[in-house]
């Protein structure tokens, strides 16, 4: 008998051990795919769906590096700080189903995270000019994608604006300098 006791423990005892190893691995991937980033409820699900993997990447590249952010001034500069190291895939770097690089915010090249003003209105990272198409019944209006400082991801309407036209300016540090580039 003393015999099939400890069977019987060894048993249960790896049986535990297994639920628990289950519930660690669901913990981490549900708990990886909402760290500080969320897409506004309501939204289209594919809007900005690298953009939250894009943050997270920018996170780990500001904590090993006393908190700044990585180069903002080019997209060849963003990729070349954050991948492969910080962010795995080649393609969150550009809007999905196009290799169209995403816009950055250049005037926070290399400032420190903690220390952007208003980070839920100041973009970081948005979709390119023109954006994508976002279906209502059967109104269409174009849209972006936007990364902001705080993490997260919302679907702006671009309103008066056709496919190829400069996209509008977003709230933000970038915002004014855009607009005084462009005089």
């Amino acid at each position: 008998m003393e015999g099939r006791e400890i069977g019987c423990r060894i048993t249960g005892m790896g049986c535990m051990a297994l639920v628990i190893f289950i519930c660690f691995g669901l913990l981490i991937r549900f708990s990886d795919g909402t760290f500080r980033s969320a897409v506004v409820k309501g939204q289209r699900k594919d809007v900005g769906f690298d953009l939250p993997v894009l943050y997270r990447g920018i996170v780990k590249y500001a904590e090993a590096h006393d908190g700044k952010l990585p180069p903002l001034h080019s997209p060849e500069a963003f990729k070349k700080a954050l991948h492969p190291t910080y962010v795995r895939s080649e393609t969150a770097f550009s809007r999905r189903g196009s290799k169209i690089p995403y816009e950055l915010n250049a005037a926070l090249s290399e400032a420190v995270l903690a220390e952007v003003e208003n980070p839920q209105e100041t973009f970081l990272v948005r979709e390119p000019e023109g954006g994508l198409v976002s279906k209502e019944g059967e109104n269409t209006q174009p849209v972006q994608g936007v990364l902001y400082a705080d993490g997260t991801v919302r679907e702006i309407v671009v309103e008066g604006s056709a496919e190829g036209s400069p996209s509008p300016d977003i709230e933000g540090e970038a915002g004014e300098e855009s607009r005084e580039e462009e005089s």
